[in-house]
């Protein structure tokens, strides 16, 4: 099953890929997705794209993000989704939030995770800041999981996003113009492609 060996979060002061401090996950045992090694921090939530949903338009996300050479730091911007998928679950509108990943070399090196947000056209308008070195700055991989939460089973996964300089073209455009020299802000909208089980 798709992230079935998993690494454990540790550390007296991390998050449980809630809320907006970073959590580190260390561990010995990940499972690969798509070139990359992911880590779960929670038992709670579904960890691939709903089969109804494979086929179909999972929606855009609107991004900005920038790195500053000055202060070995980038800047993720969550804009704003729209048209998510319906739900024919839920009654009324159902709440959505961001799981932010960051990858060095494939690997899980911090999470973080926007507010949720109710409504299939989500505006969260929130900022988040990475540590990043200027010298492995080219090698770090941006992952945009995007979540529907669930009152009384497990919060279900729509899909993703990749801001990388290997994976979907709208991604790496994307990161490649953030790490030109002086580069400003730079926003996009990506379309939101599913996450596949994965048996490794």
């Amino acid at each position: 099953m798709y992230w079935k060996n998993t690494s454990k979060c540790t550390g007296k002061k991390t998050s449980k890929c809630t809320g907006n401090k970073t959590s580190k996950c260390t561990g010995n045992k990940t499972s690969t997705c798509a070139g990359y090694k992911t880590s779960k921090c929670t038992g709670k939530r579904q960890h691939s794209t709903a089969d109804k949903h494979l086929n179909s338009n999972l929606g855009e996300i609107f991004v900005l993000i920038q790195y500053n050479s000055m202060a070995k730091r980038m800047k993720v911007f969550i804009r704003r989704a729209e048209h998510l998928p319906k739900s024919d679950r839920l009654l009324g509108q159902p709440v959505h939030y961001i799981i932010l990943n960051i990858y060095l070399h494939g690997e899980l090196i911090m999470t973080k995770e926007t507010k949720t947000v109710s409504g299939y056209s989500p505006v969260w308008n929130q900022p988040f800041l990475f540590d990043i070195h200027n010298s492995t700055v080219g090698e770090h991989a941006l992952e945009l999981v995007i979540m529907r939460g669930r009152r009384h089973t497990r919060d279900g996964v729509i899909g993703r996003v990749v801001i990388a300089k290997h994976g979907p073209k709208s991604g790496v455009d994307h990161w490649l113009e953030m790490i030109r020299p002086c580069s400003h802000e730079v926003a996009k909208w990506h379309n939101i492609l599913p996450v596949i089980k994965f048996e490794p």
